[in-house]
């Protein structure tokens, strides 16, 4: 009888895939067998599925998965001991790198190894990886160093080999190791491409890692110095002794924000201090940090006679702070915010304004008004009424998404909408060949309760907006443009988005001719009445590393393949309440196999590879012979995937710390999709299309977070 069920099952899901828009017919995919035999042809552009974490697992869950940069690699996270690791760091879960070879994947440990490494919280694992995967730094301490408070950073391989990157961290003025906090936020700030350079901070007051060190807030690099030993510096010493900031301490970039804020050799670092903070050099003392003093933007560039360190601004006028937004990768565009008027464009006697500082190619620099205004600005120069926190920034700085609460052009988004005096309205400013001068352009009005692209209020209650979660601007590798943002908001900016603002996902591609908005998660075809939020893209990073393309990404390189979960059905074969995972491409959407049960504690994003090739996806159901436990794995669907089943059943786990269920070979989920959908995606409205049809509905939404992905 189940093997009756099976065949028909796959009978009904290789019919849906000859008839379905975009499904790949039988005689187009090569591993057409291997898709016939997963039930999986109702995916795209020939995808199967294939299974990452290892069946035998103890019934351990697997999470969270990332794609490297190749996509051939996967992080992932689970509580059982894999790749041959010998104590759980985390009881959340340790981080392993699984890797893809001609039979399937197989799974290395990323945890530092008892000989040297204790294991304990988030230390003696993965903290910062290449783009690659290959390669990972960590703080690591036997347990009489954690019980003193001292650690060293190792770097680790998936060859196994282990190398010390810094001296033994200890505080110098804590000789018992009784400040546990000095190492409580000691996670990388900020790591070179080539891996080379490590900053990080250290926490709890009165902690100084070197002679004449300040008491508190001291962010220090991590290097190998000319001899090949491991080094440390105080980040803001220069060469000449001169520490800036004093006990005001430094941060890396603007200490929420680090995006190009670390040169690709590591040699030049942009952070952020309060340089007219008193500080005796003599003495190697000073007063506790004045908060009135303002912040400025430093540059510390590495020289054959030591350290250089300068502001980046160092004509500019007195007055309020500046703060570091973000810099394209090879530093040459730093973009910040500031209430000084540091141009001539800028009339406001204290607004805050976007600003750029430019290097120019024939040498020289020049600083500009980003939230200057455009074309139609009823008040050039003044009244942008910046919200800090940019909402992403293009890899080769050409393009900033960001939010002001001023009305800056009056030209309409693609929808007919026109930006409003006092609303959060959401512009991009493109600068390059096409747009030497400058170019604002609108692209929506966000959610009226609070103005955060993601809804959590966060750049509001002071929390700058993470572009790293909630938004995204690609491409995001090399000197990608940036002209395609990717973003999540409670605001109905489409017509076909009537759902009572709730949260969806939303694809502007400001380059277009002319530019064009889709809701991605609205129903295909609309409307979208149902009152579901799609998962938030919440956690992550707010400090990217040399692998922070690669974090929770959930858009291509390309833009044309979205990833997103939600329990709202959006296709017919979406048979459940369960938050489920789609893709998007190419403006077809297709319902993959995982799914999660509503108020489950475990994380829900499907991820998306960078060529947009693959999706990675969480689920507790049996997918392929191989799975053998019902608890949660990680799994793939890949453009020409798939492996043969095992020739022989795979033999359950037995005892207490077994298997649960057993294994159903070739089943698929109970709510296996039966075909994708071509949607229009983007309904063009009349200019007076509205943003307020559905204000009255803006405190509604709050209530019903918890039945969709708020939480």
């Amino acid at each position: 009888m189940a093997a009756r069920r099976i065949a028909l099952t796959l009978s009904l899901a290789a019919l849906a895939a000859v008839s379905a828009p975009g499904g790949a017919g039988a005689a187009g995919c090569p591993n057409e067998a291997i898709r016939q035999q997963q039930g999986t042809t109702y995916l795209p552009n020939c995808m199967a599925l294939e299974m990452v974490s290892p069946p035998q697992k103890s019934s351990a869950a697997a999470i969270s998965p990332w794609f490297s940069a190749s996509g051939e690699r996967i992080l992932f996270r689970s509580p059982a001991l894999l790749g041959g690791s010998t104590s759980l760091v985390n009881a959340l879960g340790d981080n392993y790198v699984a890797s893809r070879g001609a039979g399937g994947w197989t799974t290395a440990a990323t945890t530092a190894p008892g000989s040297f490494g204790f294991g304990f919280a988030n230390h003696d694992q993965a903290l910062a990886l290449t783009p690659g995967f290959d390669r990972w730094v960590t703080f690591v301490a036997t347990q009489p160093q954690f019980l003193a408070a001292k650690q060293t950073i190792y770097e680790g391989t998936l060859a196994g080999a282990w190398t010390r990157r810094s001296p033994l961290l200890e505080s110098l003025n804590d000789p018992l190791g009784l400040n546990f906090e000095a190492f409580s936020s000691e996670s990388p700030r900020a790591v070179s491409a080539d891996f080379s350079h490590l900053v990080f901070r250290v926490g709890g007051d009165n902690t100084q890692l070197l002679q004449g060190d300040p008491q508190n807030g001291n962010s220090y690099i991590a290097h190998t110095d000319q001899s090949g030993n491991p080094g440390l510096e105080l980040l803001a010493r220069a060469g000449d002794g001169t520490v800036w900031g004093g006990n005001c301490g430094a941060n890396v970039g603007g200490g929420s924000r680090n995006q190009g804020a670390i040169s690709a050799d590591g040699g030049r670092v942009i952070f952020s201090t309060r340089p007219g903070q008193d500080w005796d050099e003599e003495a190697q003392a000073g007063p506790a940090c004045d908060t009135a003093t303002p912040v400025r933007i430093l540059v510390r560039e590495e020289t054959p006679a030591g350290a250089q360190i300068e502001e980046l601004l160092p004509a500019a006028s007195p007055g309020g702070s500046d703060f570091f937004e973000g810099a394209s990768a090879d530093q040459s565009k730093v973009y910040f915010a500031t209430s000084r008027p540091l141009a001539a464009t800028d009339l406001d006697a204290d607004g805050l304004d976007l600003y750029l500082y430019e290097e120019l190619p024939g040498g020289g620099d020049q600083i500009l008004q980003v939230s200057a205004g455009g074309e139609g600005d009823p008040s050039p120069g003044e009244g942008a009424d910046l919200v800090k926190g940019v909402t992403a920034i293009s890899t080769d700085g050409s393009h900033v998404y960001f939010v002001a609460r001023g009305t800056l052009t009056s030209n309409p988004n693609p929808e007919g909408a026109v930006a409003e005096e006092g609303e959060f309205n959401l512009y991009v400013y493109t600068r390059d060949a096409a747009h030497p001068g400058g170019r604002t352009a609108f692209v929506g009005e966000l959610d009226s309760d609070c103005g955060a692209v993601n809804g959590d209020c966060r750049t509001l209650t002071g929390w700058p907006f993470n572009y790293m979660s909630g938004a995204l601007a690609v491409p995001m590798r090399g000197s990608g443009s940036g002209d395609t943002l990717v973003f999540q908001t409670l605001a109905e900016l489409t017509p076909g988005d009537s759902d009572g603002r709730r949260l969806d996902v939303y694809r502007y591609q400001a380059d277009a001719e002319p530019p064009t908005l889709q809701c991605v998660s609205c129903r295909p075809g609309g409307p979208d009445p149902e009152p579901f939020d799609v998962v938030e893209r919440a956690g992550g990073s707010r400090f990217p590393m040399s692998e922070f393309a690669e974090i929770q990404r959930w858009a291509s390189e390309s833009g044309r393949a979205i990833v997103f979960a939600t329990a709202e059905r959006l296709l017919p074969s979406d048979r459940d309440d369960f938050e489920s995972p789609y893709l998007w491409l190419d403006g077809e959407l297709t319902l993959l196999p995982g799914a999660k049960r509503l108020g489950s504690k475990l994380s829900y994003w499907p991820v998306v590879a960078a060529a947009g090739d693959q999706v990675a996806f969480q689920s507790s159901r049996a997918l392929v012979p191989q799975d053998i436990d019902s608890a949660e794995d990680v799994y793939v669907a890949r453009v020409d995937g798939g492996f043969p089943p095992p020739s022989a059943p795979a033999v359950p786990c037995a005892g207490s710390d077994g298997c649960q269920g057993s294994p159903t070979p070739g089943l698929p989920p109970a709510s296996s999709p039966s075909e994708t959908f071509a949607g229009a995606g983007n309904h063009r409205a009349q200019r007076k299309h509205g943003k307020k049809k559905s204000k009255k509905h803006g405190k509604k939404k709050r209530a019903g977070r918890n039945r969709g992905g708020g939480r």
